[in-house]
């Protein structure tokens, strides 16, 4: 009888360890990735800019169009910090290319441009 306890008893302890395996691979199975996207220095960024870039879509459209900004940095010499910053305003404040003067994101978009512009001239 005690032998019969002892192999239930390592039975039992073998089932158990496995139970954390098995719960373990279908949360894995379930579990969809998150993909986290770094998109550089936000310390001279103006404080619209930054609070997009805290926001995951924002940072997966930054790293979506990087080559974009890359190119545009080393072509006029700027920092990618900078072509980002503009790339987000752009985002933040859509105006269509034949946009009449008064449209109604034309003066955002221009503030947000302007003053990204003094923000990262002041930080040079």
């Amino acid at each position: 009888m005690k032998k019969n306890l002892s192999v239930l008893a390592v039975a039992a302890l073998a089932l158990a360890g496995c139970a954390p395996a098995q719960a373990d691979a279908s949360r894995v199975a379930s579990t969809t990735p998150v993909a986290h996207y770094s998109v550089g220095n936000t310390a001279n960024s103006i404080n619209e800019v930054r609070e997009a870039l805290e926001h995951e879509g924002m940072r997966a459209q930054v790293h979506a169009n990087l080559d974009s900004l890359l190119s545009s940095s080393e072509a006029y010499a700027t920092s990618f910090e900078f072509e980002r910053d503009l790339f987000v305003c752009e985002q933040l404040h859509p105006v269509p290319a034949d946009h009449e003067t008064d449209h109604p994101e034309s003066t955002p978009l221009a503030n947000c441009v302007r003053s990204t512009f003094e923000a990262h001239q002041a930080g040079q």
